[in-house]
């Protein structure tokens, strides 16, 4: 999210929405925990800051009421 979109948007009285957030973070424990990835995927982040400010984007948009997908989380979807 970081420099592409707004993702902590105001979600009341509209229709769900979800967000396909790729690569942001691994997992969706990760994000909600505001963690970086592990070693050895932590090495291949261009901005860890940055990364971490995508991530808390990610979390303000699923508090806000919005589905999220990550690419590579194990877990399976759930949508509301």
């Amino acid at each position: 999210c970081a420099g592409e979109m707004s993702c902590a948007g105001e979600m009341s009285g509209r229709a769900a929405a979800l967000l396909y957030a790729v690569d942001v973070t691994w997992t969706k424990a990760q994000y909600r925990a505001g963690a970086l990835p592990p070693f050895p995927l932590r090495a291949i982040l261009a901005d860890a800051g940055q990364t971490l400010l995508s991530a808390q984007r990610v979390l303000a948009f699923e508090q806000a009421g919005g589905d999220v997908v990550l690419c590579h989380d194990p877990l399976p979807v759930v949508l509301s």
